[in-house]
């Protein structure tokens, strides 16, 4: 059972289930801490097989550039964004357009990022 989020985070958690491109929130180690309802439809994991896992590898990911240099980027500038090939549970390889913006704490240390994906696949 995931415990009970406080009464501001659960109305966030809440307004990100209506969106309908995945959200997907990681904290500093890049362990999934947020994953909504778009997300679970798009990719085929549960929020609870999602939660606690590192994102890249759950969803086998690959990136336009050195992992690594995306990570810099995200943490000198603050966002980072560009085009994914991420595959579903079920094996099926989707490409999104993945934008990515940090999360600081009160004293400017990074405590994670939030994704919002959009599927880019041609589907016949």
């Amino acid at each position: 059972m995931t415990p009970a989020l406080p009464e501001p985070l659960n109305r966030q958690s809440k307004v990100l289930d209506l969106l309908p491109d995945p959200v997907v929130g990681v904290d500093a180690e890049r362990r999934i801490v947020h994953w909504n309802r778009a997300a679970e439809a798009a990719y085929g994991f549960s929020a609870a097989e999602a939660l606690g896992k590192q994102q890249a590898e759950l969803l086998r990911t690959r990136f336009p550039m050195p992992y690594a240099e995306i990570l810099e980027t995200l943490a000198d500038i603050g966002r980072w964004q560009g085009n994914l090939v991420v595959r579903a549970k079920d094996g099926t390889e989707l490409t999104v357009e993945s934008r990515w913006a940090a999360k600081y704490d009160e004293s400017g240390q990074f405590t994670g990022s939030m994704a919002i994906d959009r599927d880019l696949t041609v589907r016949q």
